[in-house]
């Protein structure tokens, strides 16, 4: 197969149906943060899973390792990456992206779903998320996502450290939450 300078130069050329397979190594800066799927049907998944494959954001302030905003389905899939030192580890707007078998670690925020989006967040870790809004490890706001077989681990935020829920209805399925802190409410789960 090809080989691309950037992770996004390889889903730019990839048509619906293909899968971006990423090598082993740190990947970060322009071209391998904010990684977009443009409205694709692909899967962008890591050759030999995510501690091999790392997308570090640098703690820049308007970073996402990915960023779903075009109305993608489940068939855009993001598979096997450790994502780290991101504001948002993976944000997603008006989308319903599959997320499986990633590791987010030392982020502000671990996933954030708004906008009506409705994705399969399935067998992640979501490690050390640390920050001040709602939701550090995964926050669902107007989001029917499907959350399921997740270990949160270490995550803490203002409110719903480790999963925050607002309006939506999601389903949150067999997940493991450990060491998480945030103000509870009703309409939030730790």
């Amino acid at each position: 197969s090809p080989e691309y300078a950037t992770i996004q130069s390889a889903m730019d050329i990839a048509v619906s149906g293909d899968t971006v397979l990423v090598a082993d190594g740190i990947y970060s800066g322009e071209g391998n943060v904010i990684l977009n799927f443009r409205t694709k049907s692909i899967v962008v998944k890591s050759e030999n899973g995510p501690d091999n494959c790392i997308i570090d954001c640098e703690e820049e302030t308007e970073s996402q390792a990915f960023l779903v905003n075009n109305g993608e389905t489940d068939g855009s899939c993001i598979k096997g990456f450790t994502v780290r030192n991101a504001p948002v580890g993976i944000a997603i707007y008006n989308s319903s992206p599959t997320v499986k078998n990633n590791i987010i670690e030392d982020c502000r925020k671990g996933i954030h779903c708004d906008a009506g989006s409705n994705p399969v967040i399935n067998s992640n870790m979501i490690r050390n998320c640390v920050g001040e809004g709602n939701g550090g490890g995964i926050s669902l706001i107007s989001s029917s996502a499907v959350v399921s077989n997740n270990l949160l681990l270490g995550n803490s935020s203002s409110k719903g450290g480790g999963i925050y829920c607002l309006d939506g209805a999601p389903s949150i399925i067999n997940n493991t939450i450990i060491g998480s802190s945030g103000i509870k409410d009703s309409s939030e789960s730790n």
